[in-house]
């Protein structure tokens, strides 16, 4: 049963929680295809699933708040119930792609200190996946499953880090929600699932598609120097770990384009996401090393 958004309900309801007086004037409701949202005031968020399937995010996102408490860098849970979570409402805008330098520098003062679920990004392990790409191509979908070796448990990853779950308050302090997917990871996974989505949200990634041999990468980034100084911020950040992030940004174009899609076979090997891709996992020259 949803909770009801009625005002003066949930002034009632959260005051019994709390044990002190709360008066809610304004609740914007929002219903997505998992979660029931209620935003109360800008000061509180309820998140409740709609479907018993979506739980285990819910008791993720639950379980790694929790664990990282310690940070300012994350909402607060205020109140946990097992289909529904209580949360600190965070204020603010949605970071730019263009300010990594405050990324990397808030990512690394998140410790791991060993309370987190592990975070296991399916397009890296999925066998379904493995199998889809391997109907087409044996060797990149081999290269795919050998990588899951290099994947390693040791810090912390939000899982679905984009402009829209980082935000940046009044006070000019960065804050991430929506922690469903996050855990124990990799941090190079967590830079390249970023940065793909960083690639794909840029106007010129529509020119790309027109290129043709894989060299002509090498004239897209000099064409477009902020990619070339992401990648640098991304080098400086990562250091010698830097070639893994290539290989897995080139998992991360597969997974948020090929797998997604999954077109027919001639289809999918004339899209130029998929060749670069493949280049980026089989080809060692590629400029961006």
């Amino acid at each position: 049963m949803l909770i009801s958004p009625d005002p003066a309900y949930l002034s009632f309801w959260l005051s019994h929680i709390l044990k002190q007086t709360v008066t809610i004037q304004e609740v914007e409701k929002i219903r997505t295809g998992e979660k029931y949202i209620l935003n109360l005031d800008n000061k509180f968020l309820i998140k409740q699933c709609l479907r018993d399937l979506d739980l285990p995010l819910l008791h993720r996102e639950k379980k790694v708040l929790q664990a990282l408490s310690y940070s300012e860098c994350v909402p607060q849970v205020i109140h946990a119930e097992n289909n529904l979570l209580v949360l600190e409402y965070i204020n603010g805008e949605p970071l730019p792609f263009s300010t990594l330098e405050d990324l990397f520098i808030v990512i690394s003062q998140l410790p791991n200190q060993g309370k987190l679920p592990k975070a296991e990004p399916y397009y890296l392990f999925s066998d379904a996946e493995y199998t889809f790409l391997k109907k087409f191509n044996t060797k990149l979908a081999e290269k795919v499953r050998s990588l899951r070796k290099d994947y390693r448990y040791e810090d912390v990853i939000h899982g679905d880090l984009k402009p829209a779950n980082i935000i940046k308050d009044p006070q000019g302090n960065l804050k991430f929600i929506d922690w469903e997917y996050g855990g124990s990871g990799d941090r190079c996974w967590e830079m390249a699932m970023y940065y793909s989505e960083y690639l794909m949200s840029m106007n010129s990634w529509q020119e790309i598609h027109t290129l043709s041999p894989i060299d002509d990468l090498d004239l897209f980034l000099y064409l477009n120097p902020e990619i070339q100084r992401g990648l640098s911020l991304v080098t400086r950040y990562l250091g010698p770990e830097y070639p893994k992030f290539v290989q897995f940004l080139g998992v991360c174009i597969l997974g948020k384009t090929v797998f997604r899609s999954k077109h027919k076979v001639s289809s999918i090997q004339s899209q130029y996401s998929y060749r670069l891709s493949s280049a980026l996992l089989l080809d060692y020259h590629v400029s961006i090393l």
